[in-house]
């Protein structure tokens, strides 16, 4: 299972109204693994501690087998409801 969809109840509960929003985070991986997930520091458009919450549990949502690739930043993870 991907990454994405480990962390979908706990995205899902992050916005527990379903209110209609888009939110951004950045994933910062090292070592092989997400070290830093956090809001998209200039391109958020929506509800920061939602952006947060989705931050999070992308993080919390890793597993032993999870293989992110190379180091770096890869920005502008999207989610929306809608």
């Amino acid at each position: 299972m991907t990454l994405a969809g480990r962390a979908r109840p706990a995205v899902e509960q992050c916005n527990p109204d379903r209110r209609p929003l888009v939110v951004k985070v950045d994933v910062m991986i090292g070592n092989k693994k997400i070290t830093i997930a956090q809001p998209s520091v200039n391109t958020n458009p929506g509800d920061p501690v939602i952006a947060r919450c989705v931050a999070q549990s992308l993080k919390d949502a890793q597993s032993a087998g999870f293989t992110p690739g190379d180091s770096g930043i890869y920005q502008e993870a999207q989610f929306s409801w809608q």
